[in-house]
């Protein structure tokens, strides 16, 4: 309500007026009188008391007698709020600004509700994540679908089914450069094992004669049109939604190390076998969510329920590994490799740092309480992150110097062979884990030659001047195997 009346004379004053209080008449009244102002058709305006100035004015009114309302029957006050007393424009007073009383705690009648686990870490992000997140923008893990869609079109348009293999029967012939090797030669509806070799593909003796480079490029290329499928599929289940919750830039560190860690393993066990694929940067991805699950166990609900989702999704993928013409080592090494970075790239803030804004707080404001201390991680957050970036970087430094130098890891590890094919009636394993694999190779005088197999069988090979040792193992390998 206004303290302070306006200076003006008495004679100013209207007579009568609906709105304003009506002063009694004092024409000689000397300096010093009292006078008073009542209006009994407007309850809000009480009785006010002044004295007249020699100037014949009002001076400053004495605060009007209100009645006091107790202190609990004030309502919390949003801050930044402006409270507006009853029709204030009957008032000269300007609006008064709200008292900023704390908000009130969780659980409090009155409170607003607490927001999600996933509303607050976004709201804690880094902003160019905030913004990424809330446009749903990603970019990464579609590119590198097209990439690798992109480089198997080129793959096949270099094999040239119909013009390098003229003795066999291709499949989709009228595809023409793009026609697919025959089903007894590749199942997945892809390339001959030899063009895969000259694209980049994976093998051990090709990366200690200078085909380091073989590490990166095989994770680009890929077998056939099913295994192609499979790893864009897995990649855009898994991968979208680890870029949207950590951005770009530690998604590709992960993608590109826990491919390359796949490709080590594979080198170190399968030294006569071409290996090709994606699926060790998709293990990775998968490795690492279970990191994420595990180190910001706080964060997410029905926690148990997708521990055991994931864990059966990973088990059921490895299984399937153990059939031959799958590289399951590579799986295992990938899959290694993004579980150890997962603990160090992605640790999100703990629960009760998330909700420090929300902690309870005095509900009066003359109480002072002082905050809870609040740790935006926590110790083993910490250990699990030092501990796994030093188990990481000694793996992955052993496996470069072990492939580099030419280690057979089969020697050391006898029975590491049945983590990538088990046999069974349905198939055998020769050629995995170290098993030599006999061919007889024979030279004609046309450029032709023919690779025996110790069961009779015989693979036809053209251009045989120009193939290389290891394209012929390979080629025995695949055929004999």
């Amino acid at each position: 309500m206004g303290s302070w009346a306006r200076r003006r004379p008495l004679k100013d004053v209207p007579e009568e007026s609906p709105s304003a209080p009506v002063l009694s008449e004092a024409p000689h009244l000397s300096p010093g009188a009292r006078i008073t102002a009542e209006d009994e058709e407007n309850p809000r305006v009480q009785q006010y008391s002044g004295e007249l100035s020699p100037k014949s004015g009002l001076r400053r009114l004495s605060k009007p007698e209100t009645e006091e309302k107790p202190l609990h029957d004030l309502q919390y006050a949003a801050p930044y709020s402006v409270v507006y007393p009853p029709n204030a424009a009957d008032f000269a007073t300007p609006p008064v600004p709200a008292q900023n009383f704390s908000a009130p705690p969780p659980g409090t009648p009155g409170a607003a509700p607490l927001p999600s686990d996933a509303a607050l870490y976004r709201q804690r992000s880094a902003a160019g994540r905030q913004k990424s997140r809330r446009c749903g923008f990603f970019w990464v893990i579609p590119l590198i679908v097209v990439a690798c869609v992109t480089l198997f079109i080129i793959t096949m348009y270099e094999n040239d089914c119909p013009h390098q293999s003229p003795h066999v029967s291709c499949i989709a012939t009228w595809l023409g450069r793009l026609a697919f090797q025959p089903w007894s030669e590749n199942p997945l509806l892809g390339p001959a094992a030899d063009t895969l070799l000259r694209m980049g593909g994976l093998q051990s003796s090709a990366i200690r004669h200078g085909g380091g480079w073989r590490l990166l490029s095989c994770m680009w290329l890929h077998g056939g049109v099913f295994h192609l499928l499979v790893n864009m599929l897995g990649l855009l289940v898994v991968g979208v939604r680890l870029e949207k919750d950590f951005g770009a830039v530690r998604l590709i560190v992960l993608y590109f190390l826990s491919g390359v860690g796949g490709s080590l393993m594979s080198a170190l066990f399968l030294t006569n076998v071409i290996s090709v694929g994606a699926s060790g940067a998709l293990f990775g991805l998968l490795g690492a969510t279970l990191a994420d699950l595990l180190t910001n166990w706080t964060i997410y609900t029905s926690k148990v329920a997708s521990l055991l989702s994931l864990l059966i999704l990973i088990a059921v993928n490895l299984a399937f590994g153990l059939t031959p013409q799958v590289d399951n080592f590579c799986h295992l090494g990938g899959l290694a490799t993004g579980f150890l970075l997962g603990f160090v790239l992605f640790v999100k803030p703990q629960f009760s740092w998330l909700y420090r804004d929300y902690a309870a707080e005095p509900a009066l404001p003359y109480m002072h309480v002082d905050p809870p201390k609040m740790r935006k991680h926590k110790t083993y957050q910490y250990v699990l992150q030092v501990v796994a970036a030093l188990v990481f970087l000694a793996l992955f430094t052993a496996a470069f110097i072990a492939v580099f130098t030419g280690v057979d890891a089969n020697k050391e590890c006898s029975w590491c062979h049945y983590l990538s094919c088990v046999k069974t009636p349905l198939w055998n394993c020769d050629g995995v884990g170290g098993k030599q694999v006999t061919c007889d190779v024979t030279t004609y005088t046309n450029g032709t030659g023919t690779v025996g197999c110790a069961d009779g069988r015989q693979t036809w090979v053209p251009n045989f001047p120009t193939q290389t040792q290891a394209q012929l193992q390979s080629i025995c390998v695949r055929e004999c195997s």
